[in-house]
Protein backbone atom coordinates (compact mmCIF):
# COMPACT_ATOMS: atom_id res chain seq x y z
CA UNK A 1 0.00 0.00 0.00
CA UNK A 2 0.90 3.87 -0.74
CA UNK A 3 1.44 5.85 2.61
CA UNK A 4 -0.24 6.41 5.66
CA UNK A 5 -0.56 8.59 8.52
CA UNK A 6 -1.73 8.20 11.78
CA UNK A 7 -2.24 12.27 13.84
CA UNK A 8 -3.95 12.00 17.12
CA UNK A 9 -6.48 15.36 18.14
CA UNK A 10 -9.19 16.11 19.80
CA UNK A 11 -12.33 17.12 18.63
CA UNK A 12 -14.79 18.46 21.19
CA UNK A 13 -13.17 16.94 24.22
CA UNK A 14 -12.59 13.56 22.15
CA UNK A 15 -9.55 11.87 21.42
CA UNK A 16 -9.49 11.21 17.52
CA UNK A 17 -7.21 10.16 14.75
CA UNK A 18 -7.24 11.47 11.45
CA UNK A 19 -6.08 9.04 8.83
CA UNK A 20 -4.32 10.78 5.52
CA UNK A 21 -3.97 8.07 2.58
CA UNK A 22 -2.39 8.04 -0.54
CA UNK A 23 -2.34 5.55 -3.29
CA UNK A 24 -4.30 4.07 -6.30
CA UNK A 25 -8.04 4.44 -5.52
CA UNK A 26 -8.79 0.43 -5.50
CA UNK A 27 -6.19 0.19 -2.59
CA UNK A 28 -7.40 3.22 -0.60
CA UNK A 29 -11.20 1.30 -0.97
CA UNK A 30 -9.63 -1.76 0.02
CA UNK A 31 -7.92 -0.09 2.97
CA UNK A 32 -11.35 1.94 4.08
CA UNK A 33 -13.04 -1.30 3.95
CA UNK A 34 -10.49 -2.74 6.19
CA UNK A 35 -11.38 0.01 8.17
CA UNK A 36 -15.04 0.29 8.40
CA UNK A 37 -14.71 -3.76 9.20
CA UNK A 38 -11.85 -4.25 11.80
CA UNK A 39 -11.92 -1.39 14.31
CA UNK A 40 -9.06 -1.62 17.37
CA UNK A 41 -10.01 -4.21 19.85
CA UNK A 42 -10.31 -2.39 23.25
CA UNK A 43 -11.41 0.97 21.55
CA UNK A 44 -14.58 2.90 21.61
CA UNK A 45 -15.22 3.99 17.98
CA UNK A 46 -18.05 6.13 17.82
CA UNK A 47 -18.12 6.93 13.94
CA UNK A 48 -15.51 7.12 10.99
CA UNK A 49 -15.64 9.94 8.80
CA UNK A 50 -14.36 9.66 5.38
CA UNK A 51 -13.57 12.84 3.60
CA UNK A 52 -11.45 13.95 0.18
CA UNK A 53 -8.50 15.47 1.24
CA UNK A 54 -6.72 18.00 -1.22
CA UNK A 55 -3.56 18.52 -0.60
CA UNK A 56 -0.18 16.00 -0.40
CA UNK A 57 0.82 13.32 1.85
CA UNK A 58 3.99 12.74 3.21
CA UNK A 59 5.99 9.62 1.93
CA UNK A 60 5.73 7.22 5.02
CA UNK A 61 9.69 6.87 5.26
CA UNK A 62 10.11 10.93 5.22
CA UNK A 63 7.35 11.05 7.83
CA UNK A 64 9.05 8.64 9.91
CA UNK A 65 12.46 10.15 9.57
CA UNK A 66 10.37 12.60 10.43
CA UNK A 67 9.49 11.19 13.62
CA UNK A 68 12.41 9.80 14.33
CA UNK A 69 14.00 13.42 14.60
CA UNK A 70 11.60 14.66 16.68
CA UNK A 71 12.00 11.87 19.14
CA UNK A 72 15.68 12.40 19.00
CA UNK A 73 15.23 16.14 19.78
CA UNK A 74 13.39 15.34 22.75
CA UNK A 75 16.17 12.48 24.03
CA UNK A 76 18.42 15.03 23.93
CA UNK A 77 16.97 17.99 25.30
CA UNK A 78 15.36 15.88 28.29
CA UNK A 79 18.67 14.02 28.43
CA UNK A 80 20.40 17.01 28.97
CA UNK A 81 18.12 17.87 31.74
CA UNK A 82 19.19 14.85 33.62
CA UNK A 83 22.34 14.81 33.38
CA UNK A 84 21.99 18.41 35.10
CA UNK A 85 19.91 16.95 37.32
CA UNK A 86 22.22 14.12 38.25
CA UNK A 87 25.20 16.55 38.28
CA UNK A 88 23.08 18.46 41.25
CA UNK A 89 21.94 15.29 42.94
CA UNK A 90 26.58 14.49 43.18
CA UNK A 91 27.36 17.87 44.84
CA UNK A 92 24.04 17.50 46.92
CA UNK A 93 26.08 14.00 47.56
CA UNK A 94 29.33 15.29 48.13
CA UNK A 95 28.02 17.58 50.47
CA UNK A 96 26.18 14.97 52.84
CA UNK A 97 29.07 13.29 52.68
CA UNK A 98 31.16 16.09 54.13
CA UNK A 99 28.35 17.07 56.73
CA UNK A 100 28.73 12.86 57.86
CA UNK A 101 32.63 13.07 58.37
CA UNK A 102 32.02 16.56 60.29
CA UNK A 103 29.70 14.32 63.03
CA UNK A 104 31.75 11.19 62.69
CA UNK A 105 34.57 13.33 64.09
CA UNK A 106 32.00 15.15 65.89
CA UNK A 107 31.33 11.38 67.75
CA UNK A 108 34.71 10.38 68.36
CA UNK A 109 35.22 13.77 70.33
CA UNK A 110 32.17 12.96 72.37
CA UNK A 111 33.39 8.87 72.39
CA UNK A 112 36.74 10.15 74.11
CA UNK A 113 34.96 12.57 76.42
CA UNK A 114 33.29 9.34 77.38
CA UNK A 115 35.97 7.44 77.69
Amino acid sequence: MGDAHEVYVFRDGVQAVEVLVEDEEDKVNAFLEIVMKRKPENADVEKIDIVEYVGAVMKTESYYRYLTSMQLSRIATYGGIMIEKQEETVEEVKGLKEEFRDYREEFRDYREEFR
